[in-house]
C-alpha cells in the first residue's frame, strides 16, 4: 500500500511541477495557462510559417499550448520559458480533453518559428 502511494504521489508530482517531454516544455503553473483559444478553422494547417508571419504583424507573439493530460509548448525547451512568460500563450480551442490531429506538429514548428523570431529581435 505504501509503494502505490508513493508512486501516486511521485508521478502526481511530474504533473504539478512540470516537466520536460520529447515533444515541448510541459508547464502545471496556473499562471500561464491563461491564453485565449486558437479559432482551428482559421489557420493554415499546412503553413504556420504564414499563420506566424501575419500574427506577428499584428503584433501577436504568443506562443502555442496543447493540452491533453498536460499543457505542453510545443519545441519549447524549459530553459527558454522565459519568453513564455514575456510573451503569453494562447490555446488550440478543444484541446483540453483531446488534440486535434495534427495541431501538436503545427503548434511545434510555429512555436519554433516564434522563438527563432524573438531571440533575433532581442
Amino acid at each position: 500500500m505504501i509503494k502505490i502511494l508513493l508512486i501516486l504521489v511521485i508521478a502526481s508530482s511530474f504533473v504539478f511541477l512540470g516537466f520536460v517531454t520529447k515533444k515541448g516544455y510541459a508547464m502545471s503553473d496556473r499562471r500561464y495557462l491563461n491564453g485565449e483559444k486558437i479559432d482551428t478553422t482559421k489557420i493554415d494547417r499546412n503553413n504556420p510559417a504564414n499563420d506566424l508571419e501575419k500574427g506577428f504583424n499584428d503584433g501577436d507573439k504568443r506562443f502555442i499550448r496543447v493540452c491533453g493530460f498536460v499543457c505542453i509548448y510545443p519545441g519549447i525547451e524549459k530553459v527558454d520559458n522565459m519568453f513564455v512568460e514575456k510573451y503569453g500563450n494562447k490555446m488550440v480551442g478543444g484541446s483540453t480533453d483531446s488534440v486535434e490531429e495534427g495541431m501538436t506538429q503545427y503548434a511545434e514548428q510555429y512555436n519554433r518559428l516564434l522563438l527563432q523570431k524573438l531571440k533575433s529581435n532581442e
